[in-house]
């Protein structure tokens, strides 16, 4: 009776992760990709502030701004310098996410900086 019931449930699984893997598939096979001439134009209408789609829209949150700062800092500095650096000082000036690793207090413009853009995520690093 046993055997039954787990070649039933060893049945259904098989044909649950079938099912899961068709659905998949589908869908990726659903999907609408740009060519490059298509991309290259919406580019250039950006660029060319033909769209307004997030002008106004606060695009970068702090969480963000810290989050990308991390990756920046890593990817300049590498991993150990920018984990002496956290908790990273944040403030929003102006529209503009300022960034800043601390040092000791006695090279206080030695630290690094980046600067980001809330509206568009423009950034501007400081070594």
């Amino acid at each position: 009776m046993k055997s039954k019931q787990l070649k039933i449930a060893g049945i259904v699984t098989i044909a649950s992760c079938l099912l899961i893997i068709c659905l998949f598939c589908f869908h990726q096979g659903t999907k609408s990709h740009l060519d490059a001439r298509q991309a290259e134009f919406y580019a250039y209408q950006l660029i060319d502030n033909k769209y307004d789609s997030v002008r106004n829209e606060i695009l970068i949150s702090e969480r963000t701004a810290i989050k990308i700062a991390n990756r920046l800092f890593s990817e300049k500095f590498g991993y150990w310098h920018t984990l002496l650096w956290k908790p990273f000082d944040i403030y929003l000036i102006n529209g503009y996410w300022s960034v800043y690793g601390p040092v000791s207090k006695s090279k206080l413009d030695y630290g690094p900086m980046i600067i980001i853009n809330q509206y568009n995520g423009e950034t501007r690093l400081k070594p």
